[in-house]
């Protein structure tokens, strides 16, 4: 269920930061970027606030194993892992109009893991 959320000074610093994010921040990383602006915010602030942000699908909540992150784009695309220098790409979607006979799917996401171009040009 979709609750609406207080749009609270640290909500907002938060929203702010995500905004056109490309990087898939962890929450720690939203954190600290928030702390900067706010030093008094407490990490469970933050967390509280991505963890509705998920719920409420204004966000997206993203997991490659113990590595959990977030994304503004809520648009259905899929993501690379590098499991080198541990960024995250969007990528475009892998899988399309995908169907299961006896199942209704109301949604997938793809995780790729490999290494980026940037580290197999390091020698990766």
């Amino acid at each position: 269920m979709k609750r609406k959320q207080r749009n609270t000074p640290q909500r907002s610093e938060i929203l702010k930061y995500l905004e056109g994010n490309k990087n898939h921040p962890s929450a720690y990383e939203v954190y600290y970027a928030v702390k900067k602006r706010m030093p008094n915010v407490s990490f469970a602030t933050v967390y509280n606030n991505l963890k509705k942000m998920t719920d409420n699908k204004e966000i997206m909540e993203i997991n490659f194993g113990d590595k959990k992150r977030f994304d503004p784009d809520t648009s259905l695309h899929d993501h690379f892992f590098c499991v080198k220098c541990s960024r995250v790409f969007d990528i475009p979607k892998v899988m399309k109009n995908v169907s299961y006979k006896n199942f209704k799917i109301l949604s997938h996401m793809t995780y790729i893991t490999g290494v980026c171009e940037d580290c197999i040009k390091k020698g990766g």
